[in-house]
Order: structure tokens, then sequence, then C-alpha cells
């Protein structure tokens, strides 16, 4: 058993220059346990000096939402 959730991140770029992605990994924590993952194929590219809205489906493992 599982749970699933899209988490939407804001990506920021404070440089000069785009920044390019191929691919999203997450690893949540909470209270400094891990609780959930995810991978995403996803790509894209982060503006300069600007932000991206990125989608990612989020597993939470039973024992997890348990603890």
């Amino acid at each position: 058993m599982e749970m699933r959730f899209n988490v939407k991140l804001r990506v920021q770029n404070p440089n000069d220059s785009p920044v390019n992605f191929d691919g999203v990994s997450l690893d949540l924590e909470l209270n400094g346990k891990s609780f959930a993952s995810s991978v995403s194929d996803q790509s894209g590219s982060v503006p300069r000096y600007g932000e991206v809205v990125v989608t990612v489906p989020l597993t939470v493992p039973a024992f997890a939402a348990v603890r």
C-alpha cells in the first residue's frame, strides 16, 4: 500500500544564464527521516533570473505514512 501525490516544485534560477535539466529526482524528509521519494523523466529549462514550476509524482509508502 502507498499514497500517491503530485508535488509542484517552484525551481528558481538566480544566475545570468539558463539552466537546462533532463530528469527530476526528489527525496522528501520530515523531521530528519525519509518520508517519500520520486523520479520523473521531465526535461526543460529554467530561464536566467527566472523560475519554472515542475510537477513531480510522489510516492509515500504506507509505513512512512503511519509513522
